[in-house]
């Protein structure tokens, strides 16, 4: 995925563990580099504590790899989440910036991953990756979202390159991958086959238990579907062309099926904004 020519000149590094101290769910082991570092785990209640990944500069440079490791022992409950949203910078032709975001879960450990909304600016080149291996009985939520530029600016698909791969497996079988892939040299993304004009992308995974029901939107603007893929659990795509309203979508998607699912609400929008909007 990264271009073998490009030097990368930050390396920041962060890696979390989760473990079960006195029957209650801390951080035992921390490890920050800058730019990126959390700041202290909050009780959410029921039994989880969440952590918020900070980047301590402007965002995500040219140059700039990133490598976040997470992993949670057995019994160990937690949320992790960006503060706020991934504005990737401008570049230089030929610099690319990268993440590789590494994560484990022990059998009887429950892990929500949200990392929130990417912005790509015009000129960026952007490469991501997200490996997730899961043992038998862990429990793991995800939930990827993608601008496609700073809209409120009409800054609309002016990014050479945006890229991720998604690879969830449980025990030694895949469960679920996902791959965007958006050249603007080589294509219109914004046309036909691809973004289809729509602004916003989200994709979901949670290795939990069964969904919710949940009735599919189809509008002209928006589209979300869920479902449970062939090894169950459930899956969420989206599209849409207003970022409050997939928002408010999403929000109400996560709220019902973490209802149903017994866990307490988290009040993320204090933690996070969602699409970073």
């Amino acid at each position: 995925m990264m271009k073998p020519t490009t030097t990368f000149t930050l390396n920041g590094v962060l890696r979390l563990s989760f473990g079960v101290r006195e029957r209650k769910t801390c951080l035992t082991e921390q490890f920050d580099q800058a730019p990126l570092k959390v700041v202290r785990p909050f009780d959410v209640g029921d039994g989880r504590i969440l952590v918020q990944i900070i980047n301590t500069t402007a965002g995500v440079l040219g140059g700039d790899r990133f490598l976040i490791e997470i992993n949670v022992e057995a019994g160990a409950k937690a949320i992790v989440v960006n503060q706020s949203a991934t504005k990737v910078h401008r570049m230089e032709e030929g610099v690319l910036a990268a993440e590789d975001v590494r994560i484990k879960v022990q059998s009887g450990g429950e892990l929500e991953y949200y990392p929130g909304l990417v912005i790509p600016f015009p000129d960026s080149d952007f490469a991501q990756s997200l490996t997730v291996n899961l043992e038998k009985q862990a429990k793991f939520g995800y939930l990827g979202l993608y601008a496609m530029g700073r809209i409120g600016r009409g800054e609309l698909f002016g990014f050479r390159h945006l890229s991720n791969r998604t690879r969830i497996a449980v025990g030694d079988k895949p469960a679920y991958a996902d791959a965007l892939e958006l050249e603007l040299r080589l294509s219109d993304s914004s046309g036909k086959g691809i973004m289809e004009g729509f602004y916003y992308a989200a994709a979901g995974y949670w290795h939990w238990n069964e969904m919710t029901e949940f009735a599919d939107v189809s509008l002209p603007d928006t589209l979300l579907v869920a479902g449970l893929p062939a090894i169950g659990h459930v899956y969420l795509r989206g599209l849409a062309q207003d970022g409050l309203l997939l928002q408010k979508l999403l929000r109400e998607f996560l709220d019902k099926q973490r209802s149903g699912w017994g866990l307490e609400p988290v009040p993320f929008e204090r933690y996070m904004g969602m699409l970073g909007i």
